[in-house]
């Protein structure tokens, strides 16, 4: 970290970081991650492409970096919900905020569905898997894990006729076949 700027109040890489982020956000909710530049994100922040790349990276470190503070949002809204559950209502209320919180983040509804290869990379982040292990009690490696993600997936990119019915759905079934024994 460099030292506080007089101007900007704060490290000026990491303002400038956070800057870059906010714009490829920004992108992102407006066109899908697939059409992200270098280009625009500096024509956004007003600056040239070299000063995106020295302070945040190449689009792929981008765009990770977007979606890690996006799933680290959900992920706080989903562990306040869950906070003091456990068993069944754990899960269940872990997956129906998620969702919630997935359908309403304009981020995530652009990259839903999920083209075909995109849940290998989920499945493998740790910034997804371990958060997910921690909701339903069981290790990162364990199959559970990926049945859960894929389950929140499937229902954010195929939801039931109602909430009524998404709500009987999870805890007829998903939440007893995730609980841990």
């Amino acid at each position: 970290m460099g030292q506080s700027d007089w101007l900007v109040g704060a490290d000026r890489s990491s303002a400038a970081a956070t800057r870059i982020h906010r714009a490829a956000a920004t992108l992102i909710a407006r066109h899908g991650p697939e059409r992200l530049t270098i280009a625009d994100i500096a024509a956004m922040v007003h600056c040239s492409p070299a000063t995106v790349y020295r302070h945040a990276g190449g689009r792929d470190q981008i765009r990770d970096a977007v979606l890690t503070q996006m799933s680290a949002r959900i992920m706080h809204d989903v562990f306040a919900a869950i906070d003091g559950l456990t068993g069944a209502e754990r899960v269940v209320t872990a997956m129906r905020v998620g969702i919630d919180r997935i359908r309403h983040e304009p981020i995530a509804r652009r990259m839903l569905p999920l083209p075909p290869g995109s849940l290998r990379w989920v499945e493998r982040s740790p910034t997804i898997t371990g958060p997910a292990a921690q909701m339903i009690g069981c290790a990162p490696d364990d199959l559970a894990v990926a049945w859960f993600i894929r389950a929140v997936l499937a229902l954010c990119q195929w939801p039931a006729a109602d909430e009524e019915t998404e709500r009987e759905i999870l805890l007829r079934f998903v939440g007893p076949a995730l609980t841990p024994t």
